[in-house]
């Protein structure tokens, strides 16, 4: 065989031998790179639910100060002796780069055992809907909403409620507190009636002075 044919073959396989080297280095390297982008976001994923733990820990332990819940507890009493409602929960998310996306409940009061839904344990770092977070963006905005159970498009927070039994609601925005130049910690509470019928004027009246004279002052000073 020529010398000039060996040669091309010998160059031409090397060549093919240099590109495949360098192609499987090349998608190693990719692979490594990816890797590399997984675990920082996991880590980054990993320190923002440990900034967001600690943060709801924190509320929950300021929130059962003897002399904060003893506030909110006797507040909550007073409404349930004057009005129909009948539960009461304070709720708070972390809003921030991630917006809302899950919420937690860290405060419960139930009028009637029977109602009683365990809401600490049950409704913890619960992941919500769009709907659910309109919501509690339009509640920021107004203050107050007050919801038919029977007449809410269908979502998470109607879903809950019928669970429960309940049949009219109001969401109330509490506070929102700063954490960090990402991160702030929004807080709402829910008071809700068993009764089929809504809440009037009168019970109306009673709940906001609760809550703009007690409640929302106690929440200011201890978060």
């Amino acid at each position: 065989m020529d010398n000039s044919i060996i040669v091309a073959i010998i160059t031409g396989v090397v060549s093919v031998s240099l590109a495949i080297i360098a192609y499987l280095k090349d998608v190693k390297l990719r692979g490594l790179k990816d890797e590399l982008e997984t675990k920082k976001k996991e880590a980054k994923e990993a320190e923002r639910k440990s900034t967001e733990q600690n943060m709801k820990l924190g509320a929950l332990h300021r929130l059962l100060d003897f002399t904060s819940f003893n506030e909110i507890r006797t507040s909550v009493d007073r409404i349930f002796l004057k009005t129909k409602a009948d539960r009461f929960m304070i709720l708070f998310a972390m809003n921030g780069t991630h917006d809302f996306r899950v919420i937690s409940v860290i405060f419960e009061q139930h009028k009637n055992p029977e109602w009683t839904v365990n809401a600490i344990i049950r409704y913890r770092d619960v992941e919500i809907d769009q709907r659910f977070k309109n919501i509690l963006h339009e509640t920021e905005s107004i203050g107050e909403i007050d919801y038919d159970v029977s007449e809410m498009h269908p979502q998470l927070l109607k879903n809950f409620w019928v669970i429960e039994g309940v049949k009219h609601a109001k969401v109330r925005f509490l506070h929102r507190h700063h954490i960090d130049k990402e991160n702030d910690v929004v807080i709402y509470s829910t008071i809700a009636t068993h009764s089929d019928e809504p809440f009037d004027s009168l019970e109306n009246t009673i709940i906001k002075t609760e809550y703009e004279g007690s409640i929302q002052h106690t929440i200011k000073t201890y978060i």
